[in-house]
C-alpha cells in the first residue's frame, strides 16, 4: 500500500515572520517580569503557609539559670486503688541553655528537693520521707540531666538524659516544647520499682501504680 506523504505547511512570509518575532520578543519581557513577580508572590504565600502551619521555625535562643517561681511548677501524676492522684514538689531548681538551631549543644538539667513534696496529705508526706520510699536522709534530690534533643515537631522535641533518683539512674525520654520564648515545659514518664520507691507492702502495684508521671514549666528570666 502506498503510504500518504506527510503534509507541509505553507510557509510564512518574511514579513510576517518578523511581525511575529517582535510581537514574541516584547510579549516575553512582560511575561518575564510577570512570571518574576509572580514566583515572588508563590515563594511569600508558601513561605507564609509553611510558618502558620509550624513548618518552618525560627530558631530560638534559652539561656537562663533563674526561674519565675511563680510562674514555674514542678507536678506529678499516678494512680493509687486504680484512682488518678497527683501531687507537686515545691522546691526545684532548673538550667536551660538552649539553641534550637543548634540542638546538639542543648544544656539542660532539673533538681528536686524531695522534702517539698506535697501530695495534699500530711501523713503521706511524711510517709514518702522514710526509707521505703524516696528516704531523703540518704538522698535528699532527684535529678535530670539532659543528654540530647531532636526536633519531633513544630517547636516540640524529644529530650534524652539521666534520672537519678534514690541513688538510681536510668536513661528515659522526655517530650518538650517551647511553648512561648521564655516557657520551657514537658514530662517525664518512669517506673518507680526502676528506682526502688515504695518496697515492701507498697511495692504492690494494685495499691500504688508503677507509673509515675512528672510534669514540669520553667519560666525563664
Amino acid at each position: 500500500m502506498a503510504q500518504a506523504e506527510p503534509s507541509q505547511a505553507s510557509p510564512l512570509p518574511a514579513s510576517g515572520c518578523g511581525f511575529l518575532f517582535r510581537g514574541v520578543s516584547g510579549l516575553g519581557s512582560g511575561v518575564r517580569t510577570l512570571l518574576s513577580w509572580f514566583g515572588r508572590l508563590t515563594f511569600v504565600l508558601a513561605f507564609g503557609l509553611a510558618w502558620g502551619l509550624g513548618l518552618v521555625m525560627p530558631a530560638q535562643a534559652l539561656h537562663s539559670e533563674a526561674l519565675v517561681p511563680e510562674k514555674s511548677s514542678v507536678r506529678f501524676e499516678y494512680k493509687a486503688l486504680g484512682l488518678k492522684m497527683d501531687g507537686q514538689f515545691k522546691r526545684f531548681s532548673a538550667r536551660v541553655n538552649l539553641n534550637t538551631a543548634r540542638l546538639d549543644q542543648a544544656e539542660a538539667s532539673l533538681t528536686i528537693d524531695l522534702a517539698s513534696i506535697d501530695t495534699g496529705w500530711s501523713k503521706i508526706n511524711q510517709e514518702l520521707m522514710g526509707q521505703p520510699w524516696f528516704h531523703v536522709a540518704e538522698h535528699p534530690t532527684a535529678t535530670f540531666v539532659l543528654q540530647a534533643m531532636k526536633p519531633i515537631a513544630a517547636q516540640q522535641f524529644e529530650a534524652v538524659g539521666r534520672l537519678e533518683i534514690k541513688g538510681q539512674s536510668r536513661e528515659v525520654r522526655a517530650p518538650v516544647k517551647l511553648s512561648a520564648p521564655d516557657v520551657f515545659s514537658g514530662s517525664i514518664g518512669f517506673n518507680r520499682a526502676d528506682y526502688g520507691i515504695g518496697q515492701g507492702w507498697w511495692s504492690r502495684w494494685d495499691i500504688v501504680a508503677n507509673e509515675i508521671v512528672v510534669h514540669f514549666s520553667f519560666t525563664l528570666r
